[in-house]
């Protein structure tokens, strides 16, 4: 049996002419990477998978790690999935009721956040959280000596918060990369991966200071031990376990903003979380071990989370129509939305 990678690609129902590719996707594969090579495994060994076709694929029969958002969405369901995947739950993000009944038996299912724990256990007494694999990567070993802040895709509204000695230092970048239709498929998919690591090589090298509104963004400087402050106008059912190790600053919590903070200490939940994802590969994974990992992220202050009906609203036109979807984002609500970013990012290119 080979090992299967999520690779990401075009989404086959957007119709639009252009489409991005958020590289915190991106992120969660190279975060599987890394497991397989503590793991040993060997390249030829590794076969990609695209992400939106886990339910036609008919190569090789693989062992796919799922870490990261598997939402019913149009063209994005992984329901059912090729009988040729062998799915390995590590950091599963789903909370679509239909889905989680699909849980059953004693099979260990790690999943990302809270929420996703509590729908999938109902079903699966083995379920348990295990946060996300991109807490595996490494912590840098200094901080730059003339860092610089960068402010990751936050809206215009939360960007005014940002106290201006602040913004008028800082960079703004975007983790939304436009997809380059002329390239051939692999050459993309590999060109995609190429620019998720100059992201975190930038934040690992360059960053004193990172300000986000991304869920991945923030995951990495945790790992890496970059200072991060996490803001948005409000936090949906995903960041159920980020404030584990952060402050989850909302809409009313902005002028609480510690804008000097420090890296929590996560060396610990990291090795606990690695042994997990190696037992789990390799089909030795106990109750003990999820036990450990799982306790860690139960015992948390746990911040307020509450979708906005905007936010549901727009899902639901999202799965009857993805281009609709789309439209009504990028010509209507973008300046809302914390893809704003990408304007500032092209402008300062």
């Amino acid at each position: 049996m080979k090992y299967g990678r999520l690779v990401f690609y075009a989404n086959p129902t957007d119709k639009t002419k252009t489409q991005y590719v958020n590289v915190g996707d991106i992120f969660q594969t190279l975060a599987v990477d890394l497991v397989y090579e503590k793991a040993g495994i060997a390249p030829q060994d590794i076969v990609n998978i695209d992400r939106y076709g886990l339910r036609d694929y008919d190569g090789e029969e693989v062992l796919l790690p799922l870490n990261g958002w598997f939402g019913k969405v149009k063209g994005s369901e992984i329901f059912p999935m090729s009988e040729k995947i062998h799915p390995l739950y590590l950091g599963f993000h789903d909370i679509n009721p239909k889905d989680a009944k699909r849980f059953t038996g004693n099979d260990f299912i790690g999943c990302r956040d809270e929420y996703t724990y509590d729908l999938i256990r109902k079903h699966c007494p083995n379920a348990y959280i295990s946060g996300c694999m991109t807490l595996l990567f490494p912590k840098r070993t200094a901080a730059p000596a003339d860092g610089k802040t960068f402010i990751v895709d936050v809206t215009a509204k939360t960007y005014a918060h940002i106290p201006k000695e602040i913004r008028d230092k800082a960079v703004r970048i975007s983790h939304e990369v436009p997809m380059d239709f002329d390239n051939d498929k692999q050459a993309e998919i590999r060109r995609l991966e190429d620019a998720a690591h100059g992201y975190i090589e930038r934040y690992r090298t360059e960053a004193e200071l990172v300000i986000t509104s991304r869920l991945h963004c923030a995951m990495v400087c945790v790992a890496c031990g970059i200072p991060v402050v996490l803001m948005r106008e409000s936090f949906d059912e995903r960041y159920a376990f980020l404030d584990k190790f952060l402050p989850l600053y909302d809409a009313g919590e902005y002028d609480k903003i510690d804008w000097h903070p420090t890296p929590p200490d996560v060396d610990e939940i990291k090795a606990q979380t690695l042994s997990l994802a190696l037992s789990a590969l390799s089909g030795t994974i106990d109750r003990a071990q999820t036990e450990a990992v799982h306790s860690c992220y139960m015992h948390r202050t746990r911040h307020k989370i509450s979708t906005p009906l905007m936010v549901k609203a727009y899902d639901k036109v999202r799965d009857i129509s993805p281009a609709l979807a789309d439209f009504i984002r990028e010509k209507i609500l973008f300046r809302f939305t914390i893809a704003y970013g990408r304007n500032e990012q092209e402008e300062q290119k």
